[in-house]
């Protein structure tokens, strides 16, 4: 198998090389029981995903995982938003979300990663080395909560892109309210405390406060939420997978002055944002405390988690 991935990249040009995997691996998995949203394969089954292991996660074509597929049904919903856009800049690149954002001009688009060799350039996302107004569209997926100062890569995405340009960005949820503590450094506390080892924070869904503080407008957005429950699982999203796409208003222009496609009215603005918009409409994942309760075994509980 070693073998064969240098083969391809000795003589497939990177730009052929998904279209490549994709029908290779799409004949290998070929079934009927699950389709992929993003690579438009048709398989027997999704393999299991996470740190914590989630079943009917991962397409074995693509890549992709739940959120992946989410994102990409509501670019089936919403075409405009990509033929609408003439640069993009696609942050910690995903495969198959690439493939998507490069289907309609591969000129136009530019990846980025802090990881040598992971994307077109290398780049730390709260140091932007792209001049103002320089893109029409940014996509970031769970990356914010890698990074410390996640304000000021928040800020730099609103700067490089051009007025009325969007940006969709996703972050894992558990409950209503953002917990960090940026003085954690063990590794371990952080998982105990957000998951995973590698996270700084936990976010909340009031993190579309912190995105709208910004200067963005925001748009809390479920793309998944009109599938009836069997759709949603031969298709592997989750119906209450958010998303929130991110506006970056004309010098001069009203907060939320501008509709974007979606299935819900503006859940924050640059105006104070009322938190009874969106508790009642969005359902996230409960916090992490009542997550590893679940997960803990019966002694476990007794004694208390940790």
């Amino acid at each position: 198998m070693h073998l064969a991935r240098e083969v391809v990249k000795a003589f497939v040009p990177r730009r052929h090389r998904f279209a490549l995997r994709r029908a290779t691996l799409g004949l290998v998995h070929k079934g009927n029981s699950r389709f992929c949203r993003c690579c438009r394969s048709r398989v027997r089954r999704f393999r299991s995903f996470g740190h914590r292991k989630r079943e009917n996660a991962q397409c074995p074509v693509c890549g992709a995982l739940e959120r992946d597929r989410a994102v990409s049904y509501y670019f089936d919903l919403h075409p405009g938003l990509l033929t609408g856009t003439r640069r993009v800049l696609h942050v910690a690149p995903e495969r198959a979300i690439a493939y998507r954002l490069q289907r309609w001009d591969r000129r136009s688009y530019v990846s980025i990663d802090i990881e040598p060799g992971a994307a077109d350039r290398v780049m730390d996302l709260t140091d932007l080395d792209f001049r103002d107004n320089s893109f029409d569209a940014v996509y970031c997926s769970n990356v914010l909560e890698h990074i410390d100062r996640d304000r000021e890569a928040i800020t730099e995405m609103r700067r490089v892109l051009t007025p009325f340009g969007w940006a969709m960005i996703l972050v894992p949820l558990f409950g209503e309210t953002t917990h960090e503590d940026l003085s954690i450094a063990d590794p371990a506390e952080r998982e105990r405390l957000y998951g995973q080892p590698d996270h700084v924070r936990a976010y909340g869904i009031d993190v579309a406060e912190r995105l709208a503080g910004c200067g963005f407008d925001v748009w809390v957005e479920q793309p998944a939420r009109g599938l009836t429950q069997e759709e949603a699982e031969a298709q592997g999203v989750a119906p209450d997978e958010v998303v929130f796409l991110c506006k970056k208003p004309a010098p001069g222009e009203k907060p939320a002055a501008r509709t974007l496609p979606g299935n819900f009215v503006p859940a924050y603005s640059r105006q104070p944002a009322l938190r009874n918009r969106y508790t009642a409409a969005f359902y996230v994942n409960p916090p992490l405390e009542r997550l590893r309760e679940q997960e803990a075994p019966p002694s476990a509980r007794r004694a208390g988690w940790g």
